[in-house]
């Protein structure tokens, strides 16, 4: 429905970069970090999605932290972002983001 609205008429997508951040924002305040860096990466690992979102925080509370989202940054909505930060929004400790990407 949605997901296959967000195709252009070129095929292209739109960037969700500045969507995602202020989603994050939205969520989790002006004092929990200074910059988010949005990215996609890609692992050729079968255990691991072939595209999964990496949220890396800088400054404020959540400072060099990462939080994984296993999904395309394209198909991405604001539920699976809640879904992904709700340890930082409890206060708990984020999990361990280290793997094979």
């Amino acid at each position: 429905m949605l997901k296959a609205s967000l195709a252009r008429r070129d095929g292209s997508t739109p960037d969700m970069g500045p969507t995602v951040r202020t989603w994050v924002r939205g969520l989790l305040g002006d004092a929990a970090f200074d910059r988010l860096a949005v990215t996609e990466i890609a692992c050729p690992d079968p255990d691991c999605p072939p595209l999964e979102t990496v949220l890396h925080f800088f400054g404020g509370a959540a400072d060099d932290r990462r939080v994984r989202i296993p999904r395309p940054l394209r198909y991405l909505d604001r539920d699976d972002v809640v879904h992904a930060l709700r340890p930082l929004l409890r206060g708990e400790p984020l999990p361990d983001v280290e793997g094979c990407c």
